[in-house]
């Protein structure tokens, strides 16, 4: 198959959604399928990278870059779409192809724009209206997503947990639940005292881990005030986390290559994540994989998460002050949660996860 994954930034500088599409890019062409994913950038362009052909849209449009990259991307695609079997959305991105009738399509929905600035799962019209003029950009994204939702007839969730609320949301019921997949063969644990040693980080020491390209979604700042207020915790900070200020106990160290995020997840203690709202996160099932504990909340849609057990879930701002406070009088708690953890995530096999997706991608095109 000729499969077109939609993405919006190059994996790189993405969150957890580009790396599921590079990731899933890269078992696919291992199963002889060729594979191209349409990006954003500042230029137009095509490049190969590891076998996969990125095809980039200039935006360079200050307001509303991801509406002006779907609406490009759909001329594109409408133009190109003899070229490929199949097209993948991606939430919001790719959203307008959804009406391209004579085009193979799939979509995932990765969660969803209405939660991610704290809309409540018993929303209504009022709601929704307040909370669109607050956020214009996520409004946007949201009612892009419910587009594609409505338009394309194959619609994958990552989650579970959220499967009845999107249903809700989106008055859609034949939606199919297929968890994001992690490689555990590469996020696994490692030797932490030489790995610390390597990253000039001190053995005795408590290192809490903060990942995300969406800080204000993933309260960065209530994560650095968190651990400002412990005793001598430290918090490595990764992704989009350049404007943030650091002092002796907070690093901020911005985007990193995987192999560098790597070392980090396998010689932190915690991976801290108090999200407004996530579906599925990657993050949180790399780290796992790597023997961090999750420190997240409540609205954290995951299947596998267990309170005390594998992980800590707040129901309050108040409980992740708790827990803080918990993890620093009683270290000895992580080792067997980081356990525990571990074999939670092998639960996540990305080899499971992708082999689905290309079964309903074959399905789809050889039915006609």
């Amino acid at each position: 198959m000729k499969i077109l994954e939609i993405a919006y930034k190059p994996p790189e500088f993405g969150g957890g959604v580009e790396r599921f599409v590079n990731d899933f890019s890269k078992y696919l062409i291992l199963n002889g399928n060729e594979v191209s994913i349409m990006i954003s950038g500042e230029e137009n362009k095509k490049y190969i990278k590891n076998n996969i052909k990125f095809i980039q849209i200039r935006v360079k449009f200050p307001y509303f870059k991801k509406l002006i990259y779907n609406i490009k991307l759909y001329f594109y695609v409408k133009k190109n779409r003899k070229k490929y079997d199949m097209a993948h959305i991606n939430g919001d991105n790719g959203c307008f192809i959804s009406r391209i009738n004579d085009l193979n399509k799939i979509m995932t929905l990765h969660g969803t724009s209405l939660f991610s600035a704290g809309v409540k799962q018993n929303y209504n019209k009022k709601s929704i209206l307040k909370w669109g003029l607050i956020h214009p950009n996520l409004f946007s994204s949201y009612l892009m997503e419910r587009y594609s939702v409505r338009h394309c007839s194959t619609v994958i969730t990552v989650s579970t947990a959220l499967l009845g609320t999107l249903k809700n949301i989106y008055s859609k019921d034949d939606i199919t639940v297929i968890n994001a997949g992690v490689n555990t063969g590469y996020f696994r644990p490692g030797n932490k005292s030489q790995i610390r040693q390597e990253l000039n980080m001190e053995n005795k020491l408590i290192y809490a881990l903060w990942v995300g390209m969406y800080p204000e979604r993933k309260r960065l700042n209530f994560a650095i005030e968190l651990i400002k207020n412990s005793k001598n915790i430290h918090l490595i900070c990764i992704g989009n986390t350049e404007k943030y200020d650091g002092n002796d106990r907070i690093h901020i160290l911005g985007h990193v290559s995987d192999d560098v995020l790597l070392k980090y997840y396998q010689a932190c203690d915690f991976l801290l994540l108090p999200s407004i709202s996530e579906a599925f996160s990657l993050t949180i099932v790399e780290g796992m994989a790597c023997g961090l504990v999750p420190v997240t909340g409540k609205n954290v849609y995951m299947p596998g998460l267990k309170n005390n057990i594998n992980s800590f879930i707040a129901s309050t701002d108040d409980d992740y002050k708790n827990i803080i406070r918990n993890i620093e009088d009683n270290p000895n708690i992580l080792i067997k949660m980081s356990e525990n953890a571990i074999k939670t995530a092998y639960e996540y096999s990305d080899e499971k996860t992708y082999s689905r997706y290309l079964d309903i991608m074959q399905k789809i095109l050889y039915k006609k």
